[in-house]
């Protein structure tokens, strides 16, 4: 008696919500902002030259140059979809399996959608909902992964209250 193999035919990708947003929150910064961070990194690097962290010292001057430039150029904007077989950002696909649990938060007037994920480089994604419905996304979402927003940590306990007491900017 002959055994035939059965083939399963996967399914095609079915998109279920697609938006266009941009690929990042934007802020533009004040020039007071960039100079209270500049003394502060002067500031920093005086006392990290009398404990001889050269690198350290060059590893604040490329960060406070990097957020510069991220403040300073527009993000552009690219296409955001939940399909089937799980969120596409542009044509990178994030498959459901690998996405842990997600929320809504808001950042500088932006709504984003932020998802852990298991694997990858990007253990956290940040899409910027845009003029797409928060409560539409959510419904989709909800299906396939976990609608839960974890507790803040120490270092995020820290940063808030750093940010709190020593704002960059007049407010």
């Amino acid at each position: 008696m002959e055994e035939t193999a059965q083939f399963v035919q996967p399914a095609p990708e079915k998109t279920l919500l697609k938006w266009m947003a941009v690929s990042r929150p934007y802020k533009p910064q004040s020039r007071q902002f960039f100079s209270t961070a500049i003394v502060i990194a002067i500031l920093i690097s005086i006392v990290l030259v009398l404990a001889g962290e050269w690198m350290l010292i060059a590893v604040l001057a490329a960060m406070i140059f990097a957020y510069y430039v991220w403040s300073m150029i527009p993000p552009d904007e690219i296409e955001y979809s939940l399909t089937s077989k799980g969120v596409r950002v542009q044509s990178l696909l994030y498959p459901w399996n690998t996405l842990t649990r997600f929320w809504l938060e808001d950042k500088w007037e932006y709504k984003l959608l932020v998802i852990d994920n298991s694997t990858g480089v990007s253990k956290r994604l940040y899409l910027v909902l845009g003029n797409q419905n928060p409560a539409e996304v959510e419904e989709i979402m909800a299906k396939f992964v976990l609608l839960e927003k974890p507790d803040p940590t120490t270092v995020d306990k820290m940063s808030s209250w750093l940010l709190d007491k020593f704002p960059l900017e007049a407010r």
